[in-house]
Formats: structure tokens, sequence, C-alpha cells
């Protein structure tokens, strides 16, 4: 389920001809159906990048995430810039949230992926890509298509 909501966020970065940037991705913001379909919802941050742009300035960050600023993108805390790789540093921070909260808080939102013997490889797996997601340095993030390929090579990785 992790790969559908990175697949949205895909969605949203390039099927566009400006790319529109979540900008507020959380676990409180993913929710499943009665059909056990992810959703991401929480889209009043949201924006879209200028045409010609590769990123939109924003300072207002402090009343804007109802995250710790220590868990926000650390490029974005520095200079204000909101790029599609601020959205990469949010859901590796969320897949984490996720991985290190218990259940019942949580939905268990990598139930569908994690199966099998290979469960622990799995969790590693996924443990890395977050930890790739968070890196200081945005060009270092992988983009939300390498993310979604990611995640569905670790669904695939243990029959």
């Amino acid at each position: 389920m992790a790969r559908e909501i990175a697949n949205a966020i895909s969605y949203l970065h390039t099927a566009f001809s400006r790319p529109i940037i979540h900008n507020n991705i959380e676990p409180q913001n993913i929710f499943i159906d009665c059909h056990g379909v992810p959703k991401l919802t929480g889209f009043s941050n949201s924006l879209i990048i200028p045409e010609g742009e590769t990123h939109v300035k924003d300072d207002s960050y402090d009343r804007k995430f109802s995250w710790p600023r220590r868990l926000l993108c650390p490029h974005y805390r520095k200079t204000g810039c909101i790029t599609e790789k601020t959205d990469v540093y949010s859901f590796g921070v969320t897949l984490l949230r996720i991985l290190a909260t218990n259940t019942k808080v949580y939905p268990v939102i990598l139930a569908g992926e994690l199966r099998g013997a290979g469960v622990e490889q799995q969790i590693q797996a996924v443990r890395d890509l977050a930890i790739r997601c968070m890196k200081e340095e945005p060009m270092e993030r992988p983009t939300m298509v390498d993310v979604t390929k990611e995640l569905r090579r670790i669904e695939k990785s243990i029959p």
C-alpha cells in the first residue's frame, strides 16, 4: 500500500505540465478505505510549481505543518524552497514513522507488501529506501517514480 501512495505522489509530480507538490505527506493524511485501498488526503497545502520554475519559495512553514520542525525537509527549512524532493523527504519520514509506530496507532500501511519468510529483509529494504528519501541534499534523494519502482521491487523480492 505504501507503493500505491508513492504512485499517487509520482502521478502528482509527473502527469501534468506543471508538477503538483502535495506538501503535507504524513501518516495522518493516509487513509485506508473499506476495500483496503489507500487514499492520500490533506491537499490543503498543495501547490503547483510555476511553468519554467523548479521550486516555489515559501517561508511560512511554521504555521502550515503539524510536524515538529526537525522533521521538515532540511533544504526547505534552510531555504524556504519547495520542490518535488520536498515530497520525497516527507514520504521517507512517513515510511519510517509507519515502520516505527505501534500498529494500533496507525493502520499497517505496509501490510500488503510485507509477507512471507523474508519480512525482515523487506522491512530493512523499506527502511533503507526511507533513509535514502531523507538525504539532506535534494539531488541525492530518489524521485517518487524511482521510489515507486523500488517499493515494487521490494514487494516482489521475496515470494
